[in-house]
């Protein structure tokens, strides 16, 4: 039986911790998280119990996912964030039952309000607390699916205790959810996924997560990705990349909106980090992952051309992206008037045409990026970076992997 972890919707403060969560409502924005996360646990067939923490946030996150998905409602004393000040414990004190049944209502009774931290918490006490929260919890013996609904700081110790691996830029965002199977729990997690909620309607609070992607890019990227003279690419501008990893996505977003291409031809394995072809029990976090990549090439506007790579699956590529051309490797495609062939692995490869676009790696390959010369044949392997081509003037211009 899955288990889901979530937060509550952004709220109307630009402090991730606001002195006063009775003066913390919703934003227009966070009701529409909210909202757009009933329905995508609705999607999952969630209809269980929604475990929240007493904080006004979390329930009115709660009554909205529980009005799409007929989920009932318990909050829990144990799920408080951490007391670590005085304005902070002045504050639980008023989480009563009668305060919290007065102002949202329609809430069962208030499990455990003695579990509601009085006195400040260390960060161990914390831990400790939260650890006996979700053991009390299970022995509860609910039947149904659960959803945790909590401030950030809990969702992300509950989170913790399965020790997944969290890649560089993976970041819990407000309504973002993580689901796992607690008795298989290896098999298929899926870590903190917004890919349900626009890209403008994503954050943390007060901050975008366009604020975030631009931090996260100035530290290993010197805040900008170099862009060269582009003056002679006067005709069709093709960007060619493939074997794109979910952690590196922040950096093809900003390539893409720097270099606006009017074509964009993937060669294959869209979240390559999944490994599908190994693990096809994660065919859901695949999928979370290839919807990402594939939204942030259409709201380009270019022709989005994929190649289905061995990591791929191909049914799910057709439904996430019914306005993009899906090839299989080996495939002719005329861009700018020339016929080149597509392809994903170098040993799989026909190099029958002036120009050759394919991925996967540099294992078996023969050629070398110097080799690719105007005039001559050429090909462009995403193993040796990401390339820019304007076939009918014979331009290209590379950036090497290490940017992404």
């Amino acid at each position: 039986m899955l288990q889901y972890f979530s937060c509550y919707g952004q709220i109307a403060s630009d402090s991730e911790r606001p002195d006063s969560y009775g003066k913390a409502p919703l934003t227009e924005t966070g009701k529409e998280q909210s909202r757009l996360l009933g329905e995508h646990l609705q999607s999952l067939g969630f209809a269980g119990v929604i475990l929240t923490a007493p904080h006004p946030p979390c329930l009115e996150t709660a009554q909205i996912i529980a009005d799409k998905t007929g989920g009932r409602i318990i909050p829990f004393g144990g799920l408080c964030e951490r007391c670590d000040s005085e304005d902070r414990i002045q504050e639980t004190v008023k989480w009563t039952e009668e305060a919290l049944k007065e102002a949202f209502g329609g809430t069962e009774k208030l499990l455990c309000p003695d579990w509601i931290p009085r006195e400040r918490e260390n960060k161990e006490q914390f831990h400790t607390r939260i650890v006996k929260a979700y053991r009390f919890l299970l022995e509860q013996g609910y039947e149904e699916e659960i959803l945790f609904l909590t401030p950030f700081c809990v969702c992300e110790t509950l989170v913790s205790f399965f020790d997944l691996p969290r890649k560089e830029n993976m970041r819990l965002y407000n309504c973002a959810l993580t689901s796992l199977d607690p008795v298989r729990w290896k098999t298929q997690p899926i870590l903190f996924d917004s890919s349900f909620l626009p890209y403008e309607k994503t954050t943390r609070n007060g901050k975008s997560r366009a604020e975030w992607d631009v931090e996260y890019m100035r530290s290993p990227y010197g805040g900008k990705i170099p862009i060269p003279d582009l003056s002679a690419f006067t005709g069709e501008r093709i960007l060619h990349i493939g074997d794109t990893e979910s952690n590196t996505y922040p950096f093809y977003r900003k390539l893409i909106e720097s270099l606006r291409p009017d074509v964009i031809l993937h060669t294959g394995d869209l979240a390559d980090e999944v490994k599908l072809e190994r693990h096809p029990e994660r065919l859901g976090e695949y999928r979370i992952k290839a919807r990402e990549m594939i939204e942030l090439m259409r709201q380009s506007g270019a022709r989005m051309i994929l190649v289905m790579g061995n990591h791929d699956d191909y049914q799910t590529v057709s439904e996430l992206a019914p306005d993009a051309e899906i090839l299989m490797p080996g495939s002719e495609l005329i861009l700018s008037g020339v016929p080149c062939r597509v392809g994903h692995k170098v040993r799989e490869m026909v190099f029958d045409r002036k120009y050759c676009f394919y991925g996967h790696g540099m294992s078996g390959e023969t050629w070398r990026y110097a080799l690719n010369l105007p005039g001559e044949p050429c090909r462009f392997n995403s193993g040796f970076g990401i390339f820019l081509c304007d076939l009918q003037k014979d331009l290209f211009v590379r950036w090497p992997r290490f940017y992404c």
